[in-house]
C-alpha cells in the first residue's frame, strides 16, 4: 500500500511524464506470476474447511457484486445500464496481488488467511470471465442475460480445465528434475503457459493460472530454492506494479469527477456486504467483518478499467470512476486490514476458529 500510496503521489505532481498502461502488460506480464505464486502458496488443508463459503463468493458472489454495483451506479451515479453493469464487473473481484501481500502480513489465523486468500484468487479468475463477456456485448450492442450467462460458464470451465491439465503437466515434469534452475524455469512455464494457452483458446486466462497453481500445489514438490525465486520475483514484480499504477493514475480525470469517485467506493463498500453476510456460511461475525473490509480492489480493476477505456461503447466516466475506486479502496481498505487484525483480535495466537 505504501508502493501505490507513493505512486499516487509521483502522479499527481506537477510537469511529470504520464505513463501510459496498456491492460495487456498488466494482465499477460504480472498477473500471471502474482496469481500463480498466490496460488501455490495457499493453505491447502486450511482452504478444504473453508471450500464452501469461498465456491460461494467466488462464483454466486461475483455475480451479486456485479448486479449490486451496477444497480447502484445506475441510481446514484446515473450510467446507462450496460455501463453500470460493466463497471459492477470491473469492481467485483477483490484483487489478489493486493490481498494476499496484506493477509500475509496481517498475522491473520491460517483458516481466515485462507478464506481472503482463496476468495480473492478464484473470484479473480470469475471476474475476469464476467468481464470479458459483459464487455463484448456492450462493445456488440447486444446484451442478453441468458448470453452473458452462457458464454462466463463457458469461459470460465474453459479456463479451470485449460489449468488444471498444465499445472498437472507441470508437476510431473517438476518431479522429474532435481535441478534448482530447472524447477523454476518450469514453474514460469506452467504460470505463463497456462495464460497463454487459455487466451488462445477462448478460455478465462487468469482462471486458468489460478487452476494451475491449485493443481501443482496439490500434487507437485520443490525445493527451497525455487520457493525463494518466486519470493524474490514476487517482491520484483508488486515494486514495479504498483508504482506504475499509481503513476499512471489519469490524477487529473480522477479528480474531474471526485464526487462520482467517492460515490462510486460507497457503492463498492456497500455492495461488498450482500454477497459477505448473504454467503459466508458457516463465518464468525467477527471473520465477517474482516471478510467485508478486507475486499481490496487493485492492479486486476485497474488492467480491466484500461480494456474498457479502449472500447467505444463504454461511457467515458466508467474507467476514470473505476480508477479512483481502486485508489481509495487501496488506499483507505488495504491500509486498514493490519489494524483491524489486531483490533478485533484476530491474530494468529488466537485459536483458529470461525
Amino acid at each position: 500500500m505504501v508502493l501505490a500510496a507513493f505512486g499516487i503521489l509521483i502522479g499527481v505532481l506537477p510537469g511529470l511524464p504520464h505513463i501510459q498502461l496498456s491492460p495487456d502488460v498488466i494482465l499477460a506480464v504480472f498477473v500471471p506470476a502474482l496469481v500463480f505464486e498466490g496460488a501455490l502458496n495457499l493453505d491447502l488443508a486450511a482452504l478444504r474447511r473453508v471450500a464452501l463459503p469461498v465456491a460461494l463468493l467466488a462464483t454466486l458472489g461475483v455475480v451479486m457484486s456485479i448486479g449490486c454495483i451496477g444497480t447502484l451506479a445506475r441510481l446514484a451515479l446515473g450510467l446507462p445500464w450496460p455501463s453500470a453493469f460493466l463497471l459492477g464487473a470491473i469492481l467485483s473481484p477483490t484483487d489478489p496481488i493486493a490481498v494476499v501481500g496484506i493477509v500475509r502480513r496481517s498475522g491473520a489465523p491460517a483458516r481466515l488467511a485462507a478464506l481472503l486468500e482463496g476468495e480473492s484468487l478464484f473470484n479473480d479468475g470469475t471476474g475476469v470471465a464476467a468481464f470479458t463477456v459483459i464487455l463484448a456485448a456492450v462493445a456488440t450492442g447486444h446484451v442478453s442475460a441468458a448470453a452473458v450467462g452462457l458464454n462466463f460458464v463457458l469461459v470460465t470451465v474453459g479456463g479451470v480445465a485449460v489449468g488444471i491439465v498444465v499445472g498437472l503437466l507441470g508437476a510431473i515434469l517438476v518431479r522429474m528434475t532435481t535441478h534448482a534452475a530447472t524447477e523454476v524455469a518450469l514453474t514460469l512455464c506452467v504460470a505463463y503457459g497456462s495464460y497463454a494457452l487459455a487466451a488462445v483458446t477462448g478460455a478465462g486466462g487468469v482462471m486458468a493460472v489460478v487452476a494451475a497453481g491449485v493443481a501443482m500445489a496439490r500434487v507437485g514438490t520443490w525445493g527451497r530454492h525455487t520457493e525463494r525465486s518466486w519470493a524474490r520475483l514476487t517482491i520484483l514484480l508488486n515494486v514495479a506494479l504498483f508504482t506504475l499504477i499509481g503513476i499512471g493514475l489519469p490524477a487529473a480525470a480522477v479528480l474531474g469527477v471526485a464526487g462520482s469517485v467517492v460515490a462510486g467506493f460507497l457503492i463498492l463498500i456497500a455492495a461488498r456486504l450482500v454477497p459477505v453476510y448473504m454467503l459466508a456460511f458457516g463465518i464468525s461475525q467477527r471473520w465477517r467483518q474482516l471478510l467485508w473490509w478486507g475486499g481490496v480492489r487493485g492492479a486486476l480493476s485497474v488492467a480491466l478499467a484500461l480494456a474498457a477505456s479502449n472500447v467505444a461503447a463504454v461511457d467515458r466516466s466508467v474507467p476514470v470512476i473505476a480508477y479512483g475506486v481502486v485508489a481509495l479502496s487501496l488506499l483507505l481498505q488495504g491500509a486498514a486490514v493490519r489494524p483491524a487484525v489486531r483490533l478485533m483480535r484476530l491474530g494468529s495466537a488466537q485459536p483458529d476458529q470461525p
